[in-house]
């Protein structure tokens, strides 16, 4: 397995809170790393509480982003790192908020909660630490599967539904089936998550340079169809799969203009659905009422 080899700044922070406590670094930063990509941000999680972190960190302009679940965030050599208090939760509303947490001091139970197994990982400074084994065959064989229970996992936060087409697509992971079939059998349950949510995962995904087969996929697991309904009823009949691979190959920026022109051409009744600004959405309206007028 890739050996994890920390930046200066990040083994400067964790070496801090390993001389006060227990830290950890976890997540995509440890995922991307072990995958063999270029990580981005970097988050710690430690067993240290929440009032003695901000006093640790008092040089590195500690700001409360999360008090009730135990998170700063700190400031070094201009970035950016949340530090998260070690915990399990145990109480969700039906619009995927949580409620009731408990602050615990074990990374095991800790990476239990978290949403996919490639992203239950841990790194205190010299070895790795998996929610399960299972973590480490998905990691080699690029698997991307719901940590526990698939079903409960989506129940609790179903936007994970859309995070785990999302991180597939991007890191390049293929969904286990049983999750596919979870995925599916959920799939109504999205329409408990708020738009701007749902609509920042969907812009993440056309950001991507997979959106084509993200999109199929939502397609393919009826999760368009709850998102979108008129995009979803003739993306295969109006060839918008091939278009999106098209642009996918061919634009490589993060402007997803063009992209979105492809999803609601001829079904412009949809981008009412999304909570677009002004600007965009003039410029969407304007390009395709003049591809109506070419047709």
């Amino acid at each position: 397995m890739k050996e994890i080899i920390l930046s200066k700044d990040i083994k400067k922070i964790l070496q801090i809170l390993n001389s006060n406590g227990k830290g950890y670094v976890v997540g995509g930063y440890i995922r991307d790393t072990l995958l063999g990509l270029k990580p981005k941000d970097c988050d710690f999680c430690t067993d240290i509480d929440y009032e003695n972190l901000k006093k640790i960190f008092k040089d590195y302009s500690p700001k409360e982003i999360g008090k009730a679940f135990g998170i700063i965030q700190i400031h070094y050599r201009g970035n950016s790192y949340e530090i998260a208090k070690l915990r399990k939760d145990i109480e969700f509303t039906e619009e995927r908020n949580i409620t009731g947490i408990e602050f615990i001091n074990s990374i095991e139970e800790d990476l239990q909660r978290r949403d996919f197994t490639v992203n239950a990982i841990a790194f205190d400074g010299k070895k790795l630490i998996f929610s399960s084994e299972i973590g480490k065959y998905d990691i080699d064989k690029r698997i991307l599967r719901f940590v526990g229970e698939a079903n409960k996992r989506i129940e609790e936060d179903p936007l994970r539904i859309l995070r785990a087409i999302r991180i597939a697509s991007e890191k390049g992971l293929k969904i286990l089936d049983e999750s596919k079939k979870a995925i599916f059998e959920q799939r109504e349950t999205i329409k408990r998550v708020s738009i701007e949510r749902i609509q920042d995962e969907l812009f993440k995904i056309l950001k991507g340079e997979n959106s084509a087969e993200a999109v199929e996929l939502l397609n393919s697991l009826g999760i368009l169809e709850q998102i979108l309904p008129n995009v979803s009823k003739n993306i295969e009949k109006e060839k918008k799969i091939e278009y999106l691979k098209f642009l996918d190959k061919n634009f490589k920026y993060e402007d997803i203009t063009l992209k979105l022109v492809v999803l609601f051409l001829n079904n412009q009744e949809d981008i009412g659905k999304l909570k677009l600004d002004g600007k965009r959405k003039k410029i969407l309206k304007d390009i395709l009422i003049n591809f109506d007028r070419i047709e």
